[in-house]
């Protein structure tokens, strides 16, 4: 949006986080205001790593600098090692997450119907989410147990086995 622009010294990439950051607050905002936010789950999270070099002329790797947006991981974006695959996950819930915590506990995306039902009650239906597992001790900080391991594929094909400790790729 115009008002994001110019606001940040990343170019477009960092008036689409800037304005990401906005709405996030604008939906907190309404929350509180709403009297809902003690009992909402939100849940903020990526599909992906990151990625600089994808086709659009924004001047992303210029930009960047010395910004390493995977962190102290290689790689990124469509990639087997860890910067492509591991990403941000937030769940924020004052009345049943009260403290901030930060974990490091193996998680997998696959796990969200099966710890959102748990949260809830429900039941999935056997045939589906066959490979979700609830976690939902670990995500409300109650523990620190890891997903036993996590499967994925990069975009060149490639298969990794992550465990709490290592990768193989």
């Amino acid at each position: 949006h115009e008002r994001f622009r110019g606001k940040s010294l990343m170019g477009l990439r960092g008036e689409a986080i800037l304005q990401f950051d906005w709405t996030v607050k604008q939906l907190t905002d309404a929350l509180q205001r709403m009297g809902l936010a003690d009992n909402t789950l939100i849940l903020l999270t990526s599909d992906n790593g990151p990625v600089l070099d994808d086709g659009y002329a924004d001047q992303a790797i210029e930009l960047a600098g010395d910004h390493k947006p995977g962190g102290p991981f290689r790689g990124g974006k469509y990639s087997a090692f860890e910067a492509g695959s591991a990403v941000p996950f937030i769940a924020y819930w004052p009345k049943g997450i009260p403290q901030a915590k930060t974990s490091d506990a193996l998680g997998s995306l696959i796990d969200v119907p099966a710890t959102l039902a748990a949260l809830v009650g429900a039941k999935i239906p056997e045939d589906a989410a066959p490979d979700s597992q609830n976690h939902l001790s670990t995500w409300l900080g109650l523990d620190q147990t890891p997903r036993p391991y996590a499967v994925s594929m990069a975009s060149n094909r490639s298969l990794t086995l992550r465990t709490q400790h290592w990768k193989y790729i």
